[in-house]
Order: structure tokens, then C-alpha cells, then sequence
């Protein structure tokens, strides 16, 4: 019994050495990042979301669209992504009014981005995230 006593102490700082590898690992960030700029007919859209829906198990990246038509993506609260093949959509709509008076139900955002972009069977943007850095524009067409 006091041979135990005497190890206790040992297992337990071997246990939880055993563990850190596991715990540094949680919530740690994607090895890849991607980032830039739509543009509808060569006008950068400024109002909605751009998602990259993975083609293996990586499941759906997104990033809103600011000013300028930038997005940059994340997954959850971590930025970036993990490398693999991906769909992209985008949904932009119109700017929504700021200055709503309290109790007003917004109205519904018209539809920018053609419906093509939005769906994830029609669209055809696909492509290849590297680990690293990514600058990925998305140039949309009205035709």
C-alpha cells in the first residue's frame, strides 16, 4: 500500500501528460484560410454570405460579404478552414434598412446575386482550398 501511495502522484502526472496532446489540440484552427472579393457584372456585392459546402467531411465554411464585396471565411467561432475540395454559393441581397422603427418587422431583402449562385446543385463555382492562404474571388454574371 505504501509502495502505491508513493506512485500515485507519478500516474497521475503521466495521465495527465497523456491528455495534452488532446486538450492543445481542441478549438485549434483550420489549416487554411480563404479570403476575397465578389463582384456581380464587375460590382462588388456588400450585403450577404458566401459559403464553401465541402465535398468530403469537412462540412460548410462561410464568411459574410463587407464592403468592398470582401469575405473572408471560418467554421463555427475558429477562422479558416480545412484544406479540401468544395462548392461555393453566394446569396447577396440588398442592403436592409437601418433606421426601423422598434417593433417593425423588417422588410424582405431582395435578391442580388442570381439564384444559380445560391443553390447548391446549379452553381458553378467548385474549387481546390490549399493549406495556407487562399485569395478565392467569385465573380458572378447577371446572364
Amino acid at each position: 500500500m505504501m509502495r502505491l501511495r508513493s506512485l500515485l502522484p507519478s500516474l497521475v502526472g503521466c495521465a495527465a501528460l497523456a491528455f495534452l496532446p488532446c486538450i492543445a489540440g481542441c478549438g485549434s484552427p483550420h489549416d487554411a484560410t480563404v479570403h476575397g472579393v465578389v463582384t456581380l457584372d464587375g460590382v462588388p456585392l456588400t450585403e450577404g454570405e458566401v459559403q464553401f459546402h465541402s465535398l468530403g467531411s469537412s462540412g460548410t465554411a462561410y464568411g459574410p460579404l463587407r464592403e468592398g464585396g470582401a469575405y473572408a471565411l471560418g467554421t463555427g467561432s475558429d477562422s479558416g478552414l480545412d484544406p479540401g475540395d468544395y462548392k461555393v454559393t453566394v446569396v447577396a441581397t440588398e442592403p436592409m434598412p437601418k433606421d426601423l422603427p422598434a417593433g417593425t418587422t423588417p422588410p424582405i431583402a431582395k435578391l442580388l446575386s442570381p439564384e444559380r449562385y445560391g443553390n447548391l446543385d446549379m452553381t458553378p463555382f467548385q474549387f481546390t482550398v490549399a493549406a495556407g492562404d487562399n485569395t478565392i474571388d467569385l465573380a458572378l454574371t447577371s446572364k
